[in-house]
């Protein structure tokens, strides 16, 4: 087992510190040889000052401390986090295939997450919905998967609810969603944020489809206070986009054309072509966009960056 005295060893080397040179004004270079070795835990405190001279936040290594390599799985982790985030299924693909080499996931529980990309890609870039969603089904009945954490499988149960969705089954949709949302605390841990924020959203898509519009406006109002009181500024638009539907079909013009702006506009200072891709399929999509209470030079500069119907999905296959 790794301790994160191997961690901070390893950031040392990178920076092309001496021992001496790390612990100056933080503790003794004998201290620092200790932790180093595993012989001594540093404090909270300690642990603090060699992140800002290292410029690299150590704690988040804990989490990865039973890897043979904790350094490496963190930061691929991290791609991987960033590819579902952006919907960046072809950068995913390539991150997948390199850490199969690696031997943390090659075992469980982080195997999972191999699994996780190669189901994602199965359903986003390959567009096998029916094979996907049997696996899903098969691996979260399945009492011997070892999961990295209840976030992880909830992130399971996301991908089957959207499978179902693109499906139509939307009440097995519903039913996936209820799972993962018992699985993920509404005050999420830091590196839980971007499942909280999945989970919802998919709770969110399944009371739109079943036509629960007052509960999307509040689920999608909640989770918008969420996303600005944690700093966090991901999926925005998909929020603004569905809320502003909703507002519409419940008469709420007013609220409906204001979150449809915010939309327009989160478009276009974070580019999302899977997420717009998605979104257009909507009932409400072009019918708001031409209509004439829409900000029209915003809606063109919007449909100038991603299109109209033949909107590239963000697979690289245009639709």
């Amino acid at each position: 087992m790794a301790h994160i005295g191997m961690v901070i060893r390893n950031f040392r080397e990178r920076c092309g510190l001496s021992r001496s040179e790390l612990s100056q004004h933080i503790c003794t270079e004998k201290y620092l040889y200790l932790i180093e070795t595993g012989k001594r835990s540093p404090s909270s405190h300690i642990l603090y000052k060699f992140s800002d001279m290292l410029q690299e936040d150590l704690f988040q290594y804990y989490r990865f401390l039973d890897c043979i390599d904790p350094v490496s799985v963190c930061h691929t982790v991290n791609g991987f986090n960033w590819c579902h985030q952006k919907g960046d299924y072809i950068k995913l693909k390539e991150l997948n295939s390199k850490a199969k080499n690696m031997k943390d996931f090659k075992i469980a529980p982080w195997d999972t997450e191999i699994l996780l990309n190669e189901l994602s890609i199965q359903l986003f870039i390959q567009k096998e919905h029916e094979k996907c969603v049997t696996k899903l089904n098969q691996i979260l009945s399945d009492s011997s998967t070892q999961f990295v954490d209840l976030a992880s499988k909830a992130r399971f149960y996301v991908l089957l609810s959207t499978g179902h969705t693109i499906l139509g089954n939307i009440e097995d949709a519903e039913k996936a969603t209820f799972e993962a949302v018992q699985l993920i605390p509404d005050k999420a841990i830091m590196y839980h944020d971007q499942t909280h924020i999945a989970v919802h959203i998919n709770a969110l898509t399944s009371y739109y489809y079943s036509k629960n519009y007052q509960s999307v406006c509040m689920e999608g109002l909640r989770l918008l206070k969420y996303l600005q009181d944690s700093g966090i500024y991901d999926r925005i638009l998909y929020i603004c986009f569905f809320v502003s539907f909703a507002f519409y079909h419940t008469g709420d013009f007013n609220n409906a054309f204001f979150y449809f702006k915010k939309g327009l506009y989160n478009g276009l200072t974070d580019y999302r072509p899977l997420d717009i891709y998605n979104i257009s399929l909507q009932d409400l999509y072009w019918p708001m966009m031409e209509d004439s209470r829409a900000d029209h030079a915003l809606v063109k500069e919007f449909l100038k960056l991603y299109g109209t119907p033949g909107v590239d999905d963000g697979t690289g296959n245009e639709t």
